[in-house]
């Protein structure tokens, strides 16, 4: 399927003290993530995705859909580095996780890029991440999620959920 992490130097750095979010059901088959030690929380539609995706060493939770078609991760990090939002967006950007960047978007606390990638298959996917910092940019969450672009109108209204129900960490 597609790459899953950022450079592994940034991972490190970041996530490797993080527990994995709390599930907490709310309905027509989404069911809301919040991360008890940084407070950020984002809902998930587990009825494409199963149940709860896998938290990997560094706290990424990451969700296979049912289908095949896509992979959503989502997580969230102390901002230990102190990075602004443009120099965190030129880190994902530069790191190779989307291969064609097409798309950059950026406010006073997030940004998002979007672009292209393969899979193992040569398939071309559509990939789209956003960060959302709290208000002093101590911590960050984010999701990233790829599909088929083939795809891409079953996966727009997906995608819109999931932005618009991201919320900010908790100060640290």
């Amino acid at each position: 399927m597609h790459k899953t992490s950022l450079p592994a130097a940034l991972l490190t750095a970041t996530f490797l003290a993080l527990a994995g979010p709390v599930a907490a059901q709310s309905g027509l088959g989404w069911t809301r993530f919040e991360d008890p030690a940084l407070g950020y929380r984002i809902e998930v539609p587990l009825d494409h995705y199963g149940q709860d995706g896998a938290a990997d060493a560094s706290g990424i939770r990451t969700f296979d859909a049912l289908d095949g078609s896509g992979q959503l991760s989502i997580f969230g990090a102390p901002n230990t580095d102190d990075l602004s939002i443009a120099q965190l967006q030129e880190a994902v950007a530069s790191s190779g996780q989307i291969d064609n960047v097409t798309y950059r978007a950026s406010g006073n606390s997030w940004f998002v890029l979007s672009g292209y990638d393969t899979d193992e298959n040569g398939r071309e996917l559509v990939v789209y991440t956003k960060f959302l910092f709290n208000r002093d940019r101590s911590a960050f969450a984010a999701f990233e999620i790829s599909y088929p672009e083939d795809e891409r109108s079953r996966y727009n209204p997906i995608v819109t959920r999931i932005e618009k129900s991201l919320r900010a960490p908790a100060p640290v």
